[in-house]
C-alpha cells in the first residue's frame, strides 16, 4: 500500500469525496413532515482502491505570441521592431513545486538605426532572424497533479541575431559604403528571462498554457563598428559630409557602441501535451451510522410561522463526524447543523432535502425531501348595502357589511366612512343625512358610504354603498321692509338704497339669482298729503285709490326699469310678484337700519311710531321657484309689464 503524508491523506479524502455519486435507499415515515432513509456507505465496508489524477511529470508543447523591445539611447538610437513569436517547449518536473524547461523561440525582429545619409538624418531598417534558446526553473505554487498550476519561470540561454540576404544586400552595395556596415554578420550574445505563466489542464493529457516574459539580451556588434560618426556631429559641421563615396569620413555611418543591453517582453499563449505517472490508494471504509431521518415542526402553515427541520442519526459510532448539507428546492440552503429554519416569509410548496457525510469514512446517507407547504397571505373581501337608499333631508337609514377574511388573515376590524353626512358604528352602521349640503333649489345630492375591511397582516378591501339625499326646498327669506311716509307712495333714499345696493345684487349675481321677489304693499288708515298742482293732485287721487298697491309697483319699477338711476339691466318682471294689504295685517315690522341714518327730503322724512309703520312699507320677501309664498303674499299676482316703463324719482 502507498504511503503518504498526513496533509496527502486529507487532499486524497477531499477528492474521493468530490467524486462519491451514489445515492441512498431510502423510505418515507410521514408523507407531510417525516422522512428517513437507511445509510449508503460509499464505498461499502471494507477496504477500497481509489485513482489519483495523472501527475504532470513531463511536457511538451508549441506556443506563439509577440514580443516588444525597449530602444535603446546610444547615438544611433538602436532598436529591434516588434515581432510576432512561434516556439516549443518541453519541461521536466522533477519535484512537487519545481521543474525545468527548455525552449526554442523563432521571431523577425528588424533592427532599426537612426544614420546621417549626406547630412540627412532618416531611420534606418535592416531585416533579421532571431533564434532563442532558453533552459528555464519553473517554481509551481501547485502540486503536479493539480489541475490549475501558477508558476513563476527565471532561465538564461543564447540568442542568435541573423541578418537576413536582403539586409546584407543593402549594407554591402556600393551606393551604401558610406554606412561603413559592409562586414555586418550574425551575431549569437547571452541572454536571460523573467517572468510567470499559468497552466490549466482541461483533460488527462491536454492543457493550456499563457505566460509573460521578461528578457535581458547582451546587444549583437554584427561585426560592425563600435564608433563612428553621430547624426548630430553631421549636423554641427564638426566632420566633413561623408557624401557618396565616403572620402573624408572620419568614420562608420552605422555602428554599435560596445556593452550595450536590450531589454524585451514576450507574451505568449500555448497548448501542451502531458504524461507521468498515474497513482492508486487503499482506504478502509467503515460504517459510521445506521441512517438518517428528519422531521419538520409543521406543515401547511401560513407564511411567517417559523419552521424548524431536524435531523435525526440512529446509532452513530463513536468516530462518526457528520456533515450536513441541506437543500431547499434544490437548492444550498446555507445550514451545516443538524437543524434547518426553513424561510417561511412567501407562500408556496417547498422541498426540504438533507445529505450526510461522515468527514471520517466518508460515508453518506441520503435523505429524500420532505414537502413543507406555506400558505400565503391574501386580503379579505367585504360586501354592503344599505336598508334604505334614497332619504329624505335629515332622514337616517342602517347600513350593513359582510367582510370575508382572507387566508392567513387574522382578526378583522371594519370602519365607515360617507362622502357627506355622518356614519356611526361598524358591522352594522346608522348614515344619518342631516349634514348634507343641500343646493338651494332643492334636487337630490349623491352620497357614498364607504366601508374598508382590515386584518392584522395589513390586508385591506372596500366597498361602497350608493345613497340619494332628496333636498327640501328652501324657504322664503324675508329683508328689511321699505318705510313711507303717511299717505306717500314714493320710495324714500332709505328705500332705494335697499332696493337697489342689497336687493338687486342679492336676485343677479348673489345666492338668490334664481329666486323670484314678492313684494307686499300696505296701506293703513292715512290721510292722503295735499299736494299743488294738476298732477300732483292727480297723483293724490291714484295714491288714495290704492296706496298699498302704488307703493309696490314703485319698489317694482326701481328694480326692472333699467331707466335713469335705476340698476341696469333690469329684473325681468316675470321674477316680480306683487301683493297687497290693509291695515293691521302682516307680519311685524322689519325697519332698516337705515331709516334713521340716511337724510331724506322734507316729504320723505319718517315722522311716524313703529306702529303705525306697519301699515306704511312693503315687505320684500326672497322665494324660491314653485316654493310655497308667505303668508301675507296670498293675494300676490305677477308684476305688470309697465314695471319696466319708467323709474321713479
Amino acid at each position: 500500500m502507498l504511503k503518504t503524508s498526513r496533509t496527502t491523506k486529507r487532499l486524497l479524502f477531499s477528492l474521493l469525496g468530490a467524486s462519491l455519486a451514489l445515492a441512498g435507499t431510502a423510505f418515507a415515515q410521514d408523507a407531510s413532515t417525516t422522512q428517513s432513509t437507511t445509510t449508503v456507505d460509499l464505498p461499502p465496508p471494507g477496504t477500497s482502491t481509489f485513482e489519483l489524477p495523472r501527475a504532470q511529470d513531463y511536457e511538451i508543447g508549441i506556443f506563439g505570441g509577440a514580443d516588444f523591445w525597449k530602444r535603446k539611447f546610444d547615438p544611433l538610437r538602436t532598436g529591434l521592431a516588434p515581432s510576432g513569436v512561434i516556439g516549443i517547449f518541453a519541461t521536466e518536473n522533477f519535484a512537487k513545486y519545481l521543474g525545468l524547461e527548455q525552449s526554442l523561440t523563432y521571431s523577425q525582429n528588424p533592427i532599426h538605426f537612426t544614420p546621417d545619409f549626406n547630412g540627412a538624418i532618416q531611420q534606418f531598417q535592416l531585416s533579421q532572424r532571431m533564434w532563442m534558446f532558453q533552459n528555464s526553473l519553473l517554481v509551481y505554487f501547485k502540486p503536479k497533479r493539480s489541475a490549475v498550476r501558477p508558476y513563476l519561470k527565471a532561465g538564461a540561454g543564447l540568442i542568435s541575431y541573423r541578418p537576413t540576404d536582403d539586409a546584407l544586400a543593402i549594407v554591402e552595395n556600393p551606393a551604401n559604403v558610406s554606412l561603413g556596415a559592409y562586414n555586418m554578420a550574425a551575431d549569437t550574445r547571452f541572454a536571460a528571462t523573467y517572468g510567470f505563466g499559468l497552466k490549466v489542464r482541461f483533460s488527462d493529457h491536454f492543457g493550456l498554457r499563457a505566460e509573460i516574459l521578461g528578457i535581458i539580451s547582451r546587444e549583437p556588434h554584427y561585426g560592425l563598428a563600435e564608433f563612428g560618426i553621430t547624426p548630430a556631429e553631421v549636423q554641427s559641421g564638426s566632420v566633413p559630409n561623408s557624401g557618396t563615396t565616403g572620402s573624408g569620413v572620419t568614420g562608420p555611418l552605422i555602428f554599435i557602441p560596445p556593452n550595450g543591453i536590450f531589454n524585451g517582453v514576450q507574451a505568449t499563449g500555448g497548448i501542451y501535451y502531458v504524461w507521468g505517472g498515474k497513482e492508486t490508494i487503499s482506504l478502509p471504509v467503515s460504517k459510521a451510522w445506521d441512517g438518517v431521518s428528519i422531521a419538520a415542526s409543521g406543515n401547511n402553515v401560513c407564511a411567517g410561522t417559523p419552521i424548524t427541520v431536524t435531523a435525526s442519526i440512529s446509532n452513530p459510532k463513536s468516530f462518526a463526524v457528520p456533515n450536513y448539507r441541506w437543500t431547499i428546492d434544490g437548492h444550498d440552503a446555507d445550514s451545516h447543523t443538524s437543524t434547518l429554519t426553513v424561510p417561511t416569509g412567501s407562500g408556496g410548496s417547498h422541498q426540504v432535502a438533507l445529505t450526510v457525510v461522515d468527514s471520517q469514512t466518508l460515508s453518506k446517507s441520503v435523505v429524500p425531501a420532505v414537502s413543507i407547504m406555506i400558505r400565503a397571505h391574501t386580503p379579505p373581501t367585504v360586501t354592503a348595502r344599505a336598508a334604505k337608499n334614497e332619504l329624505a333631508f335629515k332622514e337616517s337609514t342602517q347600513l350593513y357589511a359582510t367582510p370575508q377574511a382572507g387566508d392567513c388573515a387574522g382578526a378583522l376590524s371594519l370602519s365607515w366612512t360617507a362622502s357627506e353626512g355622518t356614519v356611526s358604528g361598524t358591522d352594522t352602521a346608522t348614515y344619518d343625512s342631516s349634514s348634507v349640503q343641500c343646493a338651494n333649489d332643492g334636487g337630490t345630492r349623491p352620497v357614498k358610504a364607504t366601508v374598508t375591511v382590515t386584518d392584522d397582516k395589513g390586508g385591506s378591501a372596500t366597498a361602497e354603498v350608493d345613497l340619494t339625499v332628496k333636498c327640501p326646498l328652501p324657504g322664503f327669506v324675508q329683508q328689511d321692509d321699505i318705510i313711507f311716509p303717511t299717505g306717500n307712495s314714493r320710495v324714500n333714499n332709505c328705500g332705494k338704497r335697499i332696493l337697489i345696493d342689497q336687493v338687486y345684487p342679492a336676485l343677479t349675481s348673489g345666492q338668490y339669482a334664481n329666486y323670484d321677489v314678492v313684494l307686499v304693499g300696505h296701506e293703513g288708515n292715512e290721510k292722503v298729503v295735499p299736494m299743488r298742482g294738476k298732477r300732483r293732485r292727480k297723483a293724490a287721487e291714484e295714491a288714495a285709490t290704492n296706496l298699498a298697491m302704488e307703493r309696490a309697483l314703485h319698489a317694482a319699477q326701481i328694480l326692472a326699469s333699467a331707466a335713469g338711476v335705476c340698476p341696469k339691466p333690469g329684473i325681468d318682471p316675470s321674477r316680480i310678484k306683487i301683493a297687497t294689504l290693509g291695515a293691521g295685517q302682516g307680519p311685524d315690522l322689519k325697519k332698516p337700519a337705515c331709516a334713521a341714518s340716511i337724510l331724506e327730503r322734507k316729504g320723505s322724512k319718517i315722522t311716524s311710531s313703529d306702529d303705525q309703520l306697519k301699515d306704511q312699507r312693503v315687505e320684500i320677501w326672497f322665494v324660491p321657484k314653485g316654493a310655497n309664498l308667505p303668508p301675507s303674499a296670498g293675494n300676490a299676482q305677477q308684476a305688470p309689464a309697465t314695471v319696466t316703463a319708467d323709474c321713479p324719482k
